[in-house]
């Protein structure tokens, strides 16, 4: 591994406050915005570096404010559509946009996206698709297996498992003896178990945990008959690569954006 040293500024979170029509939370947002960038500049003044990249767009504007010599790129990992232009930010993602030197995103469809809503970017655009390097797990598809399997975070904001619970309920209905297994572990574990017990499915939904090799989990609890995700928005899921990687079928909600790209 490289030599990456990791700085914690010690500052509030800045991505937790609903902005659209609530005028505190943007008195909050510009003010934990404000400290944020001063612990940014004490730590990166005096060291300055090469390039910087920052995954938040509405940054790049003030990253190049500060460090107009370095070039600056914004890599961008969720659709613009959907997520950031409807995060009450649109006005300095913007600005961000116009000053920076580049653009990353993940997929053919996001760089669509931002022709789209920002025609301008368009030139210092470019796509960089996410790396992955998988050695196939024998095992990890099995057909004659009666479970589904969801790879990720338990977060319900974006991925959207109660979606995902809700649509099962209603296949094991007419498929009977058939499991769940979400592997994974997040923030909305307690929501998502709740809505289990709601559902009447615990007796066929398992929640994993993290696991650090979630493809050889699979594989020695008996392998699965397909993985589904069932999220409002992506980037460029790799939980989808991965499966495909190692052989599983996928079925995806075609959400903006990603999934298409990769589910023929």
């Amino acid at each position: 591994m490289p030599d990456c040293p990791l700085i914690v500024l010690g500052v509030d979170q800045v991505h937790n406050l609903p902005l659209k029509g609530h005028p505190i939370n943007i008195i909050r947002y510009l003010s934990r915005r404000i400290r944020y960038v001063q612990a940014l500049k004490r730590q990166l003044k005096p060291k300055k570096g090469d390039i910087i990249v920052t995954l938040d767009p509405e940054m790049a504007g003030i990253l190049k404010s500060l460090f107009s010599s370095v070039p600056v790129a914004t890599w961008i990992h969720f659709s613009l559509s959907v997520f950031w232009s409807k995060s009450g930010l649109w006005p300095f993602i913007v600005r961000g946009f116009k000053r920076c030197d580049a653009i990353i995103v993940l997929n053919e469809q996001m760089s669509e996206e931002i022709t789209r809503l920002y025609p301008e970017a368009t030139g210092k655009t470019f796509v960089i698709h996410n790396p992955i390097e998988v050695k196939a797990i024998p095992g990890v598809y099995n057909p004659s297996s009666r479970r589904c399997v969801y790879v990720g975070r338990i977060e319900n904001i974006q991925k959207r498992l109660d979606r995902l619970l809700r649509a099962f309920e209603h296949f094991s209905r007419q498929h009977r003896g058939w499991r769940l297994t979400l592997v994974g572990d997040g923030p909305h574990r307690a929501f998502i178990q709740s809505v289990v017990e709601q559902l009447g499915l615990a007796e066929c939904v398992d929640i994993s945990g993290w696991e650090s090799d979630p493809w050889r989990y699979i594989s020695d609890t008996g392998g699965a008959s397909f993985l589904a995700l069932t999220s409002d928005y992506e980037g460029s899921p790799m939980t989808l690569c991965e499966a495909a990687a190692n052989g599983l079928p996928v079925v995806a909600l075609d959400c903006p954006v990603g999934p298409s790209e990769i589910v023929l």
